[in-house]
């Protein structure tokens, strides 16, 4: 596996190296359902890493469904991303400063 980042010129000289790691991408349709999945990139398709189909009678209702999905994702995410970058005291990480 290989990280889907490119190198593209900036200004003056610059280059810049960047790309996706991990979206979200979510489908709805007319019948009430969707399928949300949590996509890791890497150079060809995205590889799902969680996915879940959602039904409900709305729109709403799935939209509902949906984000609640995906901000437990998120937190998820966060809380690995913390335990591997931050130490107890790293007082001046990002994830520390937001769990305040």
């Amino acid at each position: 596996m290989k990280p889907c980042a490119e190198w593209t010129d900036d200004c003056q000289g610059k280059k810049d190296y960047d790309g996706p790691i991990i979206t979200i991408a979510t489908r709805y349709w007319p019948d009430h359902t969707a399928n949300a999945a949590l996509l890791l990139h890497h150079q060809g398709d995205p590889i799902p890493l969680i996915e879940v189909n959602i039904s409900d009678d709305s729109l709403i209702a799935v939209q509902a469904k949906v984000e609640v999905w995906v901000h437990e994702q998120y937190a998820t995410l966060i809380d690995i991303l913390r335990k591997h970058y931050t130490s107890p005291d790293d007082r001046q990480s990002l994830f520390n400063k937001e769990a305040q």
